[in-house]
């Protein structure tokens, strides 16, 4: 069975996720990978691509489309304020403001956020309670920029630039499939009454394999609403995933189920009940 074999039948076959994960133990490896690389292909690199191509490509972006900035004893100077969104997390600029406090964020979400004294990345999770805001790094300019940093600088950073893209690149689709492998275990954990009791004999490392398929639906729904800017708030989006991997593990261990008089002879060979 392919890879795209795999990704259809977990999202428009969910009874048949058994049967896919017993035919295809030996390749769950290459469907982690599968959907770590889609999903960072979704929520960053064609958001971000789309976004620099729109401008004309780096060098434009850099000496047309970015305020004139400069470092000057230390401190980061522009001459206007600047927003970029990226999909992943949006760039602000505004120096008019030595550094970006809860207060100065109107939306929630991800920010690079630039001040003349410094550069923070932060994340604002609800804007009505600042207890959500947390500040991820924080770096002084003096010590982030050199002293000839200048949009001239910037451009001869390009071919760095790239490096850097694809090395974030990496390390989200890392992060992804990290994420869901671990969602997946707790998933089988929690699962694990079910697909210990159905006719098809699943070792718990099969079981996380099932509840990572079931996950697909999911994936798909809560990046697609990251990618288009939080349709659905991003919690209300997560509770939705959840309800949905659950329903599809359901869906998928039901057919495999034994009938009641199964399981009451089940009970009763069981040493247990002796």
């Amino acid at each position: 069975m392919k890879l795209l074999d795999v990704f259809v039948n977990s999202i428009i076959r969910p009874k048949a996720l058994v049967d896919v994960t017993i035919e295809t133990r030996n390749r769950f490896k290459r469907y982690v990978v599968f959907i770590s690389i889609f999903v960072t292909l979704m929520i960053f690199v064609i958001p971000v691509m789309c976004r620099i191509i729109s401008f004309g490509g780096f060098d434009k972006l850099f000496t047309e489309t970015m305020p004139e900035i400069r470092m000057n004893d230390g401190k980061l100077e522009a001459d206007k304020k600047f927003e970029m969104n990226l999909g992943y997390a949006d760039i602000l600029i505004d120096t008019t403001i030595s550094e970006y406090k809860f207060d100065n964020f109107t939306t929630e979400g991800y920010f690079i956020a630039i001040g003349s004294d410094t550069t923070k990345f932060v994340r604002v999770g609800d804007k009505k309670d600042p207890e959500s805001y947390s500040v991820i790094y924080a770096y002084k300019n003096s010590e982030l920029f050199p002293s000839s940093f200048n949009n001239a600088f910037l451009v001869k950073c390009i071919p760095v630039l790239y490096i850097a893209f694809f090395f974030t690149f990496a390390v989200l689709a890392l992060i992804t499939g990290l994420r869901y492998m671990l969602f997946a275990v707790v998933y089988a954990f929690l699962s694990r009454s079910l697909t210990t009791i159905i006719k098809v004999e699943m070792s718990f490392k099969d079981a996380i394999h099932l509840c990572f398929y079931a996950q697909t639906i999911a994936i798909l729904f809560t990046n697609m609403n990251t990618a288009i800017g939080y349709i659905v708030y991003p919690t209300f989006a997560s509770i939705i995933g959840v309800i949905i991997t659950v329903v599809v593990i359901h869906k998928a261990v039901r057919p495999h189920m034994p009938s009641l008089d199964e399981l009451m002879n089940n009970m009763k060979n069981n040493d247990f009940m002796k």
